[in-house]
């Protein structure tokens, strides 16, 4: 009689522990809770495609980083003619070849022509704000680039009380005779 029992509930445990797996998952099969294994949120905050950009055309796209952390950002383009560069400043700057503080580059890529992968990488320890990622075709040919960009920062862990919150004694609740 008791194997039975078992055998009755080892269904229904094994449903509540699907169902409790899946409320922890935003349907995308990742974890919904803040942070990886590693203590590191990864956050994409850039992804885009510019088409047909002419031999010395350059392109631009804004972004934001939500929080201080490592800007990685990935350039690739498909003719392994061509040689693209990628300069990262504030959102401010209106031409990235003129000097001053809103121009200076945060960060530097590309690659030459020939480059079989065809792919550059702009690493950048930044603080939260706005960005813009200049990208330049340096020729020969017409190309296509894509950027995507990922930030990485630490989580925080909360700061927790050691006495819960009380400040001081507790008052005292016990009945008093006079």
């Amino acid at each position: 009689m008791l194997d039975r029992k078992i055998r009755i509930a080892s269904p229904l445990a094994v449903i509540a522990l699907a169902a409790g797996a899946l409320v922890g998952c935003n349907g995308a099969g990742s974890p919904t809770a803040p942070g990886g294994a590693d203590g590191v949120n990864r956050v994409s905050v850039l992804s885009q495609t510019f088409d047909a950009v002419e031999a010395g055309g350059v392109r631009f796209v804004d972004f934001s980083l939500p929080h201080d952390g490592t800007l990685s950002v990935r350039v690739a383009w498909t003719d392994d003619n061509n040689s693209v560069i990628a300069v990262l400043t504030s959102a401010g700057c209106a031409d990235y070849r003129h000097a001053g503080e809103d121009c200076q580059a945060r960060g530097l890529g590309g690659a030459s022509r020939g480059k079989l992968d065809r792919e550059g990488e702009v690493n950048y320890a930044g603080t939260a704000g706005g960005y813009r990622l200049w990208l330049r075709n340096e020729g020969p040919g017409v190309e296509s680039i894509t950027v995507s960009g990922e930030l990485s920062y630490a989580v925080e862990t909360p700061v927790t009380d050691p006495d819960g919150g009380r400040r001081g004694p507790l008052p005292d609740r016990s009945p008093r005779t006079r």
